[in-house]
């Protein structure tokens, strides 16, 4: 410590270099004494320890697994949850060793994502498996981000390996639900709508894109708005079919059971049920549309056909009479019941 030109006491640092001072005949007479005011490198050297020690401090307390590299894209550090997670050591993994555990189906890629990087200086993140200290594999996703001077060039790079293995598995899971989901709603005949609790449709079978004839290109675009005009332009009754929509919403305890009919003819069987979570909460509404118009119009051709065969069975001047293969008499005409003063309860059988 010195005293500055105020008298106040101020820290410095002086690099002393002793050196012996011979005359001409090479005897020692002396010593020379040169002083170096160093303060400031000294200053900035403890402020860059100080930084280091910082940092290192930080990425030691983090649950991520941290990289820092060169310009070059030589990795020159690890953070101990490298070590941790790999069972592996610093002359392992640094430099370009780290690709090892990468697994060989990601290594290509990441190394080219990372070679796209240090040559543009962008940002990177990727998803890839990196293998354990047992040899097993666990997906993480890595971020890259260059580290800049006050000239804005690039000093460094550093970067993040979060584990995301039981996020992949979950959504394994979810996807492998999803398509079993949907393989099964698109081998039922039924034209199948789920919407939220606001009539936003969350999914649909073909079926529906069928049934309701909904343009292609709305359907790409995703507009529910575009597709409830146009689908109801397709039926006789809008208004109604609107109004038990809503009512249906309003009631989540309710079901939906009835006859929809088009302006092209079709008669459209419609059911409905709300979707309740295990918390009690309707999350939404599950839609079913069914094609009944070749069963009604069979249904209407039965029951002309019958009507058209009692007429004429109930006109003739014969008692007539039907039964199944075994004897069994399930019918008679009304010249039957006129003659014998009987009902069928008491007719039908062997009661003749």
């Amino acid at each position: 410590n010195i005293k500055d030109e105020t008298g106040k006491l101020q820290q410095v640092y002086i690099n002393f270099i002793y050196q012996a001072f011979k005359n001409l005949q090479g005897v020692i007479e002396g010593i020379l004494v040169f002083a170096y005011d160093v303060t400031e490198q000294v200053n900035a050297r403890k402020k860059v320890e100080e930084s280091e020690y910082r940092f290192r401090t930080l990425t030691q307390s983090l649950p991520q697994l941290i990289w820092t590299a060169n310009t070059e894209g030589i990795v020159d550090f690890f953070n101990t949850q490298w070590y941790q997670y790999t069972g592996s050591t610093p002359e392992e993994s640094l430099g370009n060793g780290w690709t090892q555990y990468i697994h060989p189906q990601y290594t290509d890629a990441l190394l080219a994502k990372w070679q796209l990087s240090l040559k543009t200086g962008e940002s990177f993140t990727f998803e890839f498996q990196l293998r354990d200290k047992e040899g097993s594999y666990q997906w993480f996703y890595v971020t890259g981000n260059p580290g800049k001077g006050e000239s804005e060039a690039i000093i460094n790079w550093m970067g993040t390996l979060t584990n995301i293995d039981q996020k992949k598995k979950t959504e394994e899971i979810l996807n492998y639900r999803q398509a079993l989901l949907e393989a099964q709603n698109e081998a039922i005949p039924d034209a199948i709508l789920i919407v939220d609790t606001k009539g936003n449709m969350l999914s649909f079978n073909k079926h529906f894109v069928e049934l309701w004839r909904i343009p292609e290109d709305i359907i790409k675009r995703k507009d529910d708005t575009a597709a409830l005009q146009y689908a109801m332009t397709q039926l006789k009754d809008p208004q109604a079919f609107i109004e038990r929509v809503n009512y249906c919403y309003a009631h989540p305890n309710e079901k939906a059971n009835e006859e929809v009919l088009f302006t092209d003819g079709r008669i459209i069987q419609r059911y409905g049920n709300a979707v309740i979570g295990e918390d009690g909460f309707s999350y939404g509404w599950a839609w079913y549309f069914r094609d009944i118009t070749e069963s009604r119009k069979n249904e209407i051709e039965i029951k002309q056909n019958e009507d058209r065969f009692r007429t004429l069975a109930n006109s003739i001047s014969h008692l007539a009479w039907m039964a199944n293969p075994d004897g069994w008499i399930y019918w008679y005409n009304q010249r039957w019941y006129d003659y014998t003063g009987s009902t069928l309860e008491e007719m039908q059988g062997w009661g003749w």
